[in-house]
Formats: C-alpha cells, sequence, structure tokens
C-alpha cells in the first residue's frame, strides 16, 4: 500500500513537470537561453548621452526622418498610475528593429532598462540582419513613464514558411492597434503595419515612420553605439533625431518632468515639430 501512494506520488510529480514543460512556449524558452545580454558598457553608453548631444542633432530636417502622427484631445494612455509608452513590433522587422534603438536611447533618458537582450532582425527582409534590442524578458524602471514592449513573432523563419508566434497583444494593446494603427490615422495601405509605437496617447510611430533601417546597414550593436556620441554621423542624427521626437511626446504626457529632459533646447524644437505636424 505504500509503495503504490509513493508511485502514484512520483506519477503525478512527473506529469505536472511534463505539462510545464510542454505548455512554455518554445520560443520563449530559446530566445531567454539563446539571445545575448546588452553589457553594461554598452548600455552605460547610451544612457550617458549628454544633453549636448541631443541638443546638437535636435530633429533631422524633412525628408531624412518619416515624423510621427501627433495625436489631440485623446484618453491618457496610463499603467500602474504613470504615463504610458507602449511598442508592438515583430523580431523579423527590420523597421522595427532600427525604430527599438529610438525607443531604448528616448527612454533611457527617463529610466533605466535591465536585462535588455541583443538580437537582429530576418536575413530576408530588405534591409537584412539590422543589429538590435529585445525587449522580451527586459524590465524597465522609472519613476515618470511606464513601459510595455511586445514582440508578435521571432526573427528567422520557419523551415514550414511564417515565423514562430511569440508573444499576442493584451486586449489594451489590440485596442491601440485597431484605434490608431488604422484610418483615418494612417492610410488604408497602411493598416496595421509594424512597428507600433504609442506614447501616452500623445503621438505615435506607426509602419515606417521614424529612422530607416539602411542608416544602421552592417553594423554591430556595438558599432551602432559607439557612433551614437557623434553628432554629425548619418546614425546619430536618424536615432537620436528620432528619439528626441519621442522625448518630447514623453515630456507631454508626464507634464514636463523630469525637468533637466524637458527644459532642454531639443525638446522645445521636437515639441514644435509636432506640434506643426
Amino acid at each position: 500500500m505504500t509503495w503504490s501512494f509513493i508511485l502514484l506520488v512520483l506519477l503525478v510529480v512527473a506529469v505536472l513537470v511534463i505539462s510545464k514543460f510542454t505548455t512554455d512556449s518554445p520560443a520563449t524558452i530559446a530566445r531567454s537561453h539563446l539571445l545575448p545580454t546588452a553589457s553594461p558598457a554598452l548600455m552605460k553608453a547610451i544612457a550617458n548621452l549628454p544633453a549636448s548631444e541631443f541638443n546638437e542633432v535636435g530633429v533631422p530636417q524633412s525628408g531624412t526622418l518619416t515624423p510621427p502622427i501627433a495625436l489631440y484631445n485623446q484618453m491618457p494612455l496610463v499603467a500602474d498610475g504613470l504615463p504610458a509608452a507602449v511598442s508592438i513590433d515583430a523580431g523579423y522587422c527590420d523597421y522595427c528593429a532600427a525604430q527599438r534603438w529610438a525607443v531604448v536611447v528616448a527612454l533611457s533618458r527617463f529610466g533605466t532598462f535591465s536585462k535588455l537582450s541583443l538580437t537582429s532582425s530576418s536575413t530576408t527582409t530588405a534591409y537584412p540582419g539590422i543589429a538590435t534590442f529585445s525587449f522580451d524578458g527586459a524590465t524597465f524602471q522609472s519613476q515618470y513613464l511606464s513601459f510595455e514592449g511586445l514582440e508578435v513573432s521571432a526573427s528567422q523563419p520557419l523551415a514550414s514558411g511564417g515565423y514562430e508566434v511569440l508573444e499576442s497583444p493584451t486586449p489594451t494593446q489590440q485596442g491601440l492597434l485597431r484605434r490608431y494603427d488604422a484610418p483615418p490615422y494612417v492610410s488604408a495601405s497602411a493598416d496595421g503595419l509594424l512597428p507600433f509605437v504609442d506614447i501616452g496617447n500623445r503621438a505615435i510611430w506607426t509602419g515606417a515612420a521614424g529612422l530607416s533601417p539602411a542608416a544602421l546597414m552592417g553594423l554591430s550593436s556595438s558599432q551602432i553605439a559607439a557612433l551614437l556620441p557623434d553628432a554629425s554621423s548619418n546614425v546619430t542624427k536618424a536615432i537620436v533625431g528620432t528619439a528626441n521626437e519621442m522625448s518630447a511626446a514623453i515630456c507631454s504626457a508626464t507634464g514636463g518632468k523630469p525637468s533637466q529632459v524637458c527644459s532642454t533646447p531639443a525638446i522645445a524644437e521636437a515639441t514644435a515639430a509636432l506640434a506643426a505636424g
């Protein structure tokens, strides 16, 4: 009787363990073990960009970056009692990979990322293998802003075609896509395109808005980071220019906090550009 009970307990434990590993997403397991973590030196280089760098870059001239869409008289986007920023994209997407650089640079002015991973976009897109970050498993801490980064699919194609699904939008995120990643905010031909970034329901970046991945072609993450202190670099103009626009939207959502970011000439310039929109 005792041995029968022990065998029954072992069987139940085995079933629970098997259930755990078979219900976990294979993509989650693979990504958490295989993607390298961004080095402290790389993250420090991004977090320590001086205000003078953002001021010197400002907002690039029209034609070099596709501007975001300013939103007016919308219900504020809030999460955990703070203004919220939401990024929804796909791992394979080259424009998504480029856009993440601007998101990380902008948000690093308002808080701190932890456990950001390094990855790259698909090698089969128009701009193949763009070095970038992954928000999967990362955290963002800030007293001014909350952040949700969602990647809906993996970066490399399956042998059977298509891409492995990683995450699904929450009801709130899906609502943002249905409302703002659709006409009249975008054209019918751009309906539902990724990447999609919404900052506080103050401004959105969708599809090709923001920087082009062409600027980052052939560069590693460390090479891109090394160029950021050079305001004359096209890479810096693209990333920091877009980050200035995102920072202006964040400052609008936070009521101008923190002042050491929001009172700078770059934010004033970007705010005016958003208003002229």
